[in-house]
């Protein structure tokens, strides 16, 4: 695990007039953030680029500065919203790795993120791989469909399909100059932007997770994290 060099980009963004960011949620004892903050230590990854607006990040920097558990903090500030694809374009000068890890900043999966690297840098025929959650319905986020090889070949659409199902975590591991593909005068979105052509070039793979994907804002939130974490789960 230590021979892998990965910066991890956390996408953080918020509307303005939003209260509390989800990355800031208080869960119990900790925000979101540092939940995220542990996952990503415990695999040794230790420079993590903030991707999230000026407000956010002036809260963010009073609370825990440039540094928090033993792992470097670069905020990459947005002006206005970019995207989940715009966010990363813009953070690109701090992204120095080959390789970069990219985490949604408004959920949490109760797992232990080795196994996903490794199977990453294992398995050398694709560029870019996905985390998927296994939820008890699968309605409200469309399922992730792939082949017996874990290639990804169709986004399910929300509606489609109610009941137990394999979605995306909103974590990925992915080749740092795949950002290249998106648009650099305009916001975009990973998700519309960049995946679809991944899946058509059969570049894009998956590796399903049993462990618990809790969003930050379900009322349940406090119940999963204390039944899941720090317990490691993967299928």
């Amino acid at each position: 695990m230590s021979d892998f060099k990965i910066t991890a980009a956390i996408l953080a963004g918020a509307p303005y007039e939003a209260e509390t960011p989800p990355i800031l949620a208080e869960i119990i004892d900790k925000t979101l953030f540092q939940y995220l903050i542990s996952q990503l230590v415990k695999v040794n990854i230790n420079r993590i680029v903030i991707c999230t607006s000026d407000k956010v990040a002036g809260i963010m920097k009073e609370k825990y500065g440039n540094s928090h558990a033993n792992a470097e903090f670069i905020y990459s500030c947005e002006t206005s919203p970019l995207g989940t694809g715009g966010a990363l374009v813009n953070a690109l000068p701090h992204l120095d790795t080959e390789d970069i890890m990219v985490l949604n900043g408004d959920a949490y999966i109760a797992c232990h993120l080795h196994r996903f690297i490794e199977w990453y840098f294992d398995t050398p025929r694709f560029d870019a791989g996905m985390l998927l959650a296994d939820v008890e319905n699968a309605e409200n986020f469309g399922r992730v469909r792939f082949y017996d090889d874990n290639m990804i070949y169709h986004f399910e659409e929300k509606g489609k399909f109610r009941g137990p199902g394999l979605v995306n975590a909103g974590i990925y591991m992915m080749r740092t100059d795949l950002l290249d593909l998106l648009p650099k005068d305009r916001p975009s979105s990973l998700e519309s932007d960049l995946f679809p052509a991944l899946v058509k070039d059969h570049r894009f793979y998956c590796l399903p997770t049993i462990g618990k994907f809790i969003e930050a804002e379900s009322p349940n939130i406090e119940f999963s994290i204390r039944n899941y974490y720090p317990k490691d789960f993967f299928g």
